[in-house]
């Protein structure tokens, strides 16, 4: 049977799943990374110039409306000459969509004393491939001056050429008059034509600091005021003279600052900002000195700030994780809420999250679960988490298996840790059993099979049969659980019948693996699944073609049994031993312990000699090896959740990254989705598997906890006895 292309979906793993440190609607607000802002680009000819570097805009971090830097732009107008500078889009989970009812604002400071408002640059937004009319900043200015920054609002009504309905790909300026004139931007964003003006006039509450290292974590307690948009920190060596430092959205309930030096006394405030930029009366200042860090304790701060990546994104109706914002839905992830649970888990263990906290969460998500549309037990990927509804981010209405594996497998382990008798304990396992008993796997075995699983069923019955499970992935887990079922299960089999092997599905993508989503290529691949759709389902016989996975390679002096990783990276292979401990997963072609150590090991040399950036032994993992806008990109997650398969490699890398690159790479929500050393570049935004990996991995190295609380689960530890050889389960 040949399977329907699966198209691609939003990215909340490894292609990044949640919030940035900003809002989905700034396009613009401060460059991570000092020197040139990477996610601009220029284009001049004939006789124009701009001032750029590697066709990136230059950043000044002494000039600027919020702190702590702003947009350069020096530029040179001539005659028969043109240029351009465009202001990237950076999300890469979220595309913005505009409204006719939104304004665009960005704040501008002229610091060329001769230019005049008719000088200034146009404006256009870029959608897909084309522009919109130009607009000119001067007709949206009430007073100009030079050497201030002036506010600029722009309704989107009054630009020509815009699809509401198309993501935002960038803000563009463009050439406009003649002269030599510098400018600098700051804080492009798109906001409400209405908002609350509500004044801010009680002080902010700023109220803790507590230093690690040379980061200083400030904690606060906002207000329920709907005016406060952004929380402004101070810093000062000498409780007198304070600058501003770095601004953080309503959405956190504290920050990291990253101190110059060790041996000085800092001291802290904060306001509250509003839409305007009006700020409150200053908080009272509370006094830290940075203290060093052992090894050890650089461990817990990295572990610490992942897990609290899932404490802050979640919504609050149905506990679900929220993988990002969007205007009118609030969308939960089933897949990422089972990796939410483990991680949170493990904050309890550890003290960085309270019991309650964690069983209050937990409440809410299986009561949501128990309420959705599914069907035989299987979940969507998505759902609105207020209205209860699936939402399908890709062109077939689907329930995923593979989702609902990643859930069920850690609300498992939740009932595994949950044993106490509490009224509230006691309601979770039961909920969590008969959502573990709803789930009919022999309804999910493809047709004309006895024990292949499907990894995504149908809302329609003739789309039922879409793609097969196998291979060493995450199906392994899959598998497991459905042998696991004590009622509705299928023979353990499958589990090893299945994971040599791959299927005919060359086209397809797991969820949560693309690195970066276009949603307008996803409305194109609908269009194209429904003028296809009819001719692939009569040619599914070709769906159970398998390819044997074994394809026993020495590279780099180091022999790996299923070849190079190709599409995939390290951190796929890590995915099923979040829960399955490798030293127990030993079957009779395989131990599995020793297959990642190999991988781990061709990863690093493989990495280490491509360089692209860094000479350093210790930093390696990058995010892809075939594409080649992130094949310079490291991605901190696959070394350090190593760890767990190999101790050394994985300790050094995490210090090595701490201790190099901390101040730009490791914020309050763990460490960013990459780092790009050649091209000087930062995402500006976590994803979902990455911040588990590293919770849960650097967790099984310390204690073994997720593997132990899996492997004790009764239905789980019997199915492990039957498919790993000379395993000691107990």
């Amino acid at each position: 049977m040949k399977i329907a292309h699966l198209l691609l979906s939003i990215a909340l793993l490894l292609g990044l799943t949640a919030h940035a440190d900003t809002y989905p609607e700034v396009v613009f607000d401060n460059s991570l990374i000092m020197g040139v802002y990477a996610k601009s680009e220029i284009r001049s000819e004939g006789g124009s110039w701009i001032e750029n570097v590697d066709k990136h805009l230059p950043v000044s971090d002494s000039i600027f409306f919020t702190p702590g830097n702003s947009l350069s732009l020096r530029y040179v107008n001539a005659d028969g000459g043109n240029w351009e500078a465009a202001i990237k889009y950076s999300r890469q989970k979220y595309h913005y969509r505009i409204s006719n009812k939104d304004v665009l604002v960005l704040k501008l400071y002229v610091h060329s004393d001769k230019t005049t408002s008719k000088q200034l640059p146009t404006l256009s937004i870029r959608q897909k491939n084309r522009d919109s009319d130009k607009v000119n900043l001067a007709n949206f200015i009430e007073d100009y001056n030079v050497n201030t920054w002036l506010d600029v609002r722009i309704p989107i009504a009054k630009i020509r050429g815009l699809d509401v309905e198309s993501a935002i790909k960038a803000v563009v300026l463009h050439q406009q008059g003649m002269g030599s004139h510098h400018i600098y931007i700051d804080q492009v964003e798109f906001l409400p034509a209405n908002y609350s003006k509500v004044r801010l006039t009680s002080p902010a509450v700023l109220s803790k600091v507590t230093p690690y290292d040379r980061n200083i974590h400030l904690q606060w307690q906002l207000p329920l005021t709907p005016s406060i948009r952004y929380v402004k920190i101070y810093r000062s060596e000498d409780k007198k003279t304070f600058e501003p430092v770095s601004i953080r959205p309503i959405s956190m309930q504290g920050g990291l600052d990253y101190v110059p030096a060790l041996d000085k006394t800092y001291y802290y405030k904060i306001a509250w900002v509003d839409y305007d930029y009006k700020e409150s009366p200053y908080s009272t200042i509370l006094e830290v000195k940075p203290v060093k860090l052992a090894d050890q304790q650089v461990f817990d701060l990295i572990q610490r700030s992942h897990v609290n990546y899932f404490v802050d994104n979640f919504d609050i109706n149905s506990g679900m994780h929220t993988p990002f914002r969007q205007q009118g839905k609030t969308v939960v992830s089933t897949n990422e809420t089972g990796l939410a649970l483990l991680a949170l888990l493990v904050g309890v263990e550890r003290g960085y999250v309270s019991k309650n906290t964690f069983i209050h969460r937990v409440k809410r998500v299986v009561d949501f679960l128990e309420s959705v549309p599914e069907k035989h037990g299987v979940f969507a990927s998505y759902y609105d988490g207020r209205k209860k509804e699936p939402i399908y981010m890709d062109a077939r209405p689907n329930y995923s298996v593979t989702a609902t594996t990643t859930m069920l497998q850690s609300l498992l382990v939740v009932r595994q840790f949950l044993q106490g008798e509490s009224d509230d304990e006691v309601y979770i396992r039961d909920k969590i059993n008969k959502l573990w008993d709803n789930i009919n796997w022999p309804a999910l075995v493809m047709a004309n099979t006895e024990d292949v699983l499907v990894a995504d069923v149908g809302v329609l019955e003739e789309l039922t049969e879409i793609k097969p499970l196998g291979g060493f992935n995450e199906s392994m887990n899959t598998y497991i659980l459905a042998a696991a079922s004590t009622k509705n299960g299928i023979s353990s089999s499958g589990f090893v019948n299945n994971l040599n092997y791959e299927y005919n599905t060359q086209n397809s993508l797991l969820t949560d693996s693309i690195d970066d989503f276009d949603s307008d290529l996803l409305q194109q691949n609908q269009r194209q699944l429904n003028a296809t759709l009819e001719s692939d389902m009569k040619d599914l016989d070709k769906a159970l073609e398998r390819q044997n996975m074994l394809r026993d390679t020495v590279l780099y002096g180091v022999r790996i049994p299923f070849g190079e990783l190709n599409n995939r990276n390290l951190l796929s292979m890590y995915m099923p031993f979040l829960t399955i401990d490798p030293a127990l997963a030993n079957t009779a072609d395989f131990a599995f312990g020793d297959v990642l150590k190999s991988y781990t090991e061709y990863v690093k040399r493989r990495d280490n000699e491509s360089g692209r950036g860094t000479r350093n032994v210790a930093v390696w993992g990058y995010q892809s090896e075939t594409d080649p806008r992130a094949i310079s990109r490291i991605n901190p997650a696959i070394s350090v959740a190593s760890v767990a398969v190999d101790y050394q490699k994985g300790l050094q890398a995490l210090l090595t990254l701490y201790k190099e690159y901390g101040d730009i790479l490791l914020t309050e929500y763990g460490f960013r989705a990459w780092i790009d050393l050649k091209n000087q570049d930062v995402s500006d935004e976590y994803l979902s598997i990455n911040q588990a990996s590293v919770a849960i991995m650097i967790e099984n190295a310390r204690s073994g906890l997720i593997w132990k609380l899996y492997r004790e689960i009764p239905e789980i530890k019997a199915v492990q006895e039957k498919i790993f050889v000379q395993s000691s389960l107990n």
